[in-house]
C-alpha cells in the first residue's frame, strides 16, 4: 500500500510541493541560526539586509535545482507564447492591482495610522538600504515566492480553487503574521492575497510558473517605484 502510494505520479508531484515548502519554512524559520553559531548577532542592518538576500538566494538556488526539468520547458514554452501571455493575463494584475489600493484604502480611512508591521519595516530598510531592497524585493522575492507558493502548491493541490485559495491565504499570512502587534494588524492579509489570487490564476491557465513570475517582478517593481517617489517627493 505503502508503496503504490510513493508510485503514484499524482502523489510524486504533492511530496515535491509538500517538500519545497518545507525547504522554505525550515530555511526561513532558522536563517538566524548560523550567525548565532558565529556569535554575529549584532551585525549592521545593512549586513542583516545582505544576509537576509543570500538566504533567499541560496533557497531559489536549491528549489530551482528541485524544478529544473520544468523551468526549462516553462522557459521554452514562454519563448513561444509570451505575447499571448501577457495580452491575457495583463488585466489580472490590473484588477488585482486595483482592488489592492481600494482595500488599502479601506483599511487606512478606519485606521489612518495603522500600517502592517511588514510594511513599516519594508518602507525603514528602503530609506537607508534602496539598492538591497531593490534587488530582494524586485528580483528575488518574485522567484522564490512563485515558485513556493504558486508551484509549490500547485503541485500539492491539483484542485484549482483549493489551490488558489490556499495559495493565496498562505502567501498573505507570511507576510503579516510573523510581524503582527495585534489581531487587527491580520486584515493585512487579504491586500496582501489579492495579487496572490492573480498570479494564481496565471498559473492555473498557463500551467507556467514563469508567467506569475513576470508579473510578480512587475508588480513589486511598481511598489518599488513608489516608494522612491514617496522618498524622493515625500
Amino acid at each position: 500500500m505503502m508503496k503504490e502510494f510513493f508510485y503514484s505520479k499524482r502523489n510524486k508531484i504533492s511530496l515535491i510541493g509538500i517538500g519545497v515548502f518545507a525547504i522554505y519554512s525550515f530555511i526561513t524559520l532558522f536563517r538566524g541560526l548560523p550567525l548565532q553559531w558565529l556569535d554575529m548577532t549584532e551585525i549592521s542592518e545593512t549586513g542583516a539586509l545582505i544576509y537576509s538576500l543570500l538566504v533567499s538566494i541560496i533557497i531559489v538556488g536549491i528549489i530551482s535545482y528541485i524544478y529544473a526539468d520544468k523551468l526549462r520547458n516553462n522557459f521554452d514554452d514562454l519563448k513561444k507564447n509570451h505575447k499571448h501571455y501577457f495580452e491575457k493575463h495583463l488585466k489580472y494584475w490590473l484588477f488585482a492591482l486595483l482592488f489592492m489600493a481600494l482595500f488599502n484604502l479601506l483599511i487606512l480611512t478606519f485606521m489612518p495610522n495603522d500600517l502592517p508591521m511588514n510594511e513599516e519595516v519594508v518602507r525603514d530598510f528602503f530609506g537607508s538600504n534602496p539598492i538591497i531592497v531593490f534587488l530582494s524585493a524586485v528580483l528575488i522575492a518574485p522567484i522564490l515566492e512563485e515558485l513556493v507558493f504558486r508551484q509549490g502548491f500547485r503541485d500539492m493541490f491539483s484542485d484549482d480553487a483549493v489551490f488558489i485559495f490556499m495559495s493565496s491565504l498562505t502567501f498573505g499570512a507570511f507576510h503579516v503574521v510573523g510581524t503582527a502587534t495585534s489581531f487587527i494588524d491580520l486584515v493585512y492579509i487579504i491586500p496582501y492575497a489579492i495579487p496572490a489570487i492573480a498570479f494564481g490564476l496565471m498559473l492555473k491557465e498557463t500551467d507556467n510558473v514563469l508567467v506569475p513570475i513576470g508579473f510578480h517582478f512587475l508588480h513589486n517593481g511598481f511598489l518599488i517605484a513608489l516608494q522612491f517617489v514617496f522618498l524622493i517627493f515625500g
